[in-house]
């Protein structure tokens, strides 16, 4: 199975310069679906996040997600992109575990399972199905996730700010990042580069040069969606 991830070309420099990805945090995933990394399907409207036991957690937690799929899902481009277009990252299974063999993050990958309900699933509930669980609504995304398990320990919320805060036996308390970028090994997370069918040309000019100057020897072409009959 193949997994892409969709990103504007912003996005793409930090990665292909940095050699990192992104994770943000679970629960800055809520801006998206409200309900993620809930134990359970509460009615979360106007639920705060200091009554919601889910949330320190959530906040703690750091994902990057893929999308499962062999053929290029052409809608993808316009939820992931920009309007001047934007690329994609192909890999698989593989090769996106052991682009961080020498992190020292714990990593865990898994498929997301896509139900209603904690019965629909036969998961337990347990912090794993909290990460890998998401509403039947979200089933499109056929989401390959990649975990960073969070810190344990004391956690307070600030409402006023949004922000939350880790707590050590001191006392003292320092701010929990809503996102960290991880390391990895570039040559063997890319399989493929592809610039998306809305993209300028002088991107895919840019994305080319930018990686000769790299030294890196990726496979690089444009969206199949662009391919005209004539």
């Amino acid at each position: 199975m193949k997994f892409w991830r969709f990103m504007p070309f912003h996005k793409f420099l930090d990665v292909i310069v940095h050699h990192r990805l992104y994770f943000p945090s679970q629960y800055s995933l809520r801006t998206d679906d409200a309900y993620e990394g809930f134990f359970a399907w509460p009615d979360v409207e106007g639920l705060p996040a200091e009554s919601d036991p889910s949330a320190p957690r959530a906040a703690t937690d750091y994902v990057n997600c893929w999308h499962a799929s062999e053929v290029e899902p052409a809608g993808l481009w316009k939820q992931y992109s920009d309007p001047a277009g934007g690329i994609a990252i192909v890999t698989d299974r593989e090769r996106v575990v052991g682009a961080f063999s020498d992190s020292k993050e714990t990593l865990v990958p898994g498929m997301i399972e896509y139900n209603d309900t904690i019965a629909d699933s036969g998961v337990s509930e347990s912090l794993a199905s909290t990460v890998f669980r998401k509403r039947k609504h979200f089933a499109t995304e056929q989401e390959l996730r990649i975990w960073i398990p969070g810190e344990k320990g004391a956690i307070e919320y600030n409402r006023m700010t949004d922000e939350f805060f880790s707590v050590n036996p001191n006392g003292e308390r320092s701010q929990i990042p809503s996102g960290k970028s991880v390391k990895c090994n570039l040559d063997v997370l890319i399989e493929k580069i592809v610039v998306g069918p809305k993209t300028e040309p002088w991107i895919f000019d840019a994305v080319k040069s930018l990686l000769e100057k790299l030294g890196l020897s990726f496979s690089l072409g444009y969206s199949e969606v662009a391919r005209r009959p004539h």
